[in-house]
């Protein structure tokens, strides 16, 4: 026999799951992620590229150890509508002589930095080395040490 559940749902209750929707949404694709860049590109250039489409709230040129650029930047601007004109008007635009992308980001994490060289100690003439005796008496195992 078929069991069925009545759940009542109002007006609200759809708003409200638009709404947290709309708002999750909304803050993942405020984030951009612009590849190719020139290397000598700085934050401050980025901005002003950038502003045709919003607000650009943030600008990180992601660098290398010796803190020069990898060639790409993380950007992002103060709405989804700035963020999307972005995508539209730069994927894929000439910068100072280099095609560019400018895609969504998929993940507010930024990269984690790679772990330490594990080293093994090397033994000197200081590290002790464990001494093994071997006997052949009736009151030992032959593997035991006296």
């Amino acid at each position: 026999m078929p069991c069925f559940a009545l759940q009542e749902v109002t007006e609200s209750t759809i708003e409200d799951e638009k709404t947290e929707e709309t708002q999750t949404l909304d803050n993942v694709k405020k984030k951009l992620v612009v590849f190719n860049l020139p290397w000598s590109v700085s934050t401050p250039d980025i901005k002003e590229l950038f502003k045709e489409c919003g607000t650009v709230t943030d600008v990180e040129i992601v660098k290398r150890k010796d803190g020069k650029g990898k060639g790409y930047a993380l950007v992002t601007t103060d709405s989804g509508e700035g963020a999307q004109a972005a995508v539209e008007q730069f994927d894929a635009r000439e910068i100072s002589g280099r095609i560019i992308r400018a895609k969504f980001s998929k993940s507010f994490k930024k990269p984690s930095p790679p772990p330490p060289p594990v080293t093994t100690p090397i033994p000197t003439s200081k590290t002790p080395i464990p001494i093994v005796r071997f006997t052949n008496s009736p009151h030992h195992h032959p593997l035991q040490l006296p």
